[in-house]
C-alpha cells in the first residue's frame, strides 16, 4: 500500500519555477500564511502524514547558532486534533562526503535518530496559554523541541 508524506516546504522555493513545478507535483505543501494548514487538514483527513521542520533551516550549533522555532509546528497540533507526532533529530557532525563527480558539492553526513511518538496534550496535558488567553503556539514548539527532539542528538554521541 501507497503511503504519503507530504512535506510543508519553505515558501521561497516555490518563488523558483523550477523548484514550484517539482513541489507541485509531488505534493508538498508551501508554508504560506494560513493556507499550509487547509492543505495539511487535507492530506490528513485523507490518513497522510505531514512533515515539518519547526526551526525552517538547518542550523549549526557547534557555531553556537540558536534555534529560532516557528510556531507552524504548534498550529498543526491545535488544528489537527492532537495528532501523534513523531520527533526526530537531524545531526551532522561536519564530516564530509564527496561525490566522485568533481562538478558536484560537497554533502554533509546526517545522521536521524528517531524518538517515540506521542501525542501533545498525552505528553504535556494541556496548550499553554499565553497573556491575551490565546494558545502559545510558539511556546508549544519550543517544548517539544526542547523535551522531544533536541535530546534525541544526545543519544547518538
Amino acid at each position: 500500500e501507497d503511503h504519503f508524506i507530504h512535506t510543508i516546504a519553505s515558501r521561497h522555493l516555490y518563488k523558483n519555477p523550477i523548484y514550484r513545478f517539482l513541489l507541485n507535483s509531488i505534493e508538498q505543501i508551501p508554508a504560506n500564511g494560513d493556507k499550509f494548514l487547509e492543505d495539511a487538514m487535507k492530506y490528513f483527513s485523507m490518513g497522510e502524514d505531514i512533515l515539518i521542520f519547526p526551526e525552517g533551516r538547518t542550523i549549526d550549533l557547534t557555531l553556537n547558532q540558536i534555534p529560532i522555532v516557528k510556531s507552524g509546528l504548534g498550529r498543526l497540533v491545535v488544528h489537527l486534533n492532537n495528532p501523534n507526532i513523531l520527533p526526530i533529530n537531524i545531526s551532522s557532525e561536519g564530516k564530509k562526503d564527496i561525490l566522485a563527480m568533481p562538478w558536484r558539492k560537497v554533502f554533509e553526513r546526517a545522521s536521524l535518530t528517531f524518538g517515540k511518538h506521542f501525542t501533545y496534550k498525552e505528553e504535556f496535558n494541556e496548550y499553554p496559554i499565553n497573556e491575551n488567553g490565546e494558545i502559545d503556539y510558539s511556546k508549544m514548539v519550543k517544548k517539544i523541541m526542547n523535551e522531544k527532539v533536541y535530546p534525541l542528538s544526545d543519544s547518538i554521541r
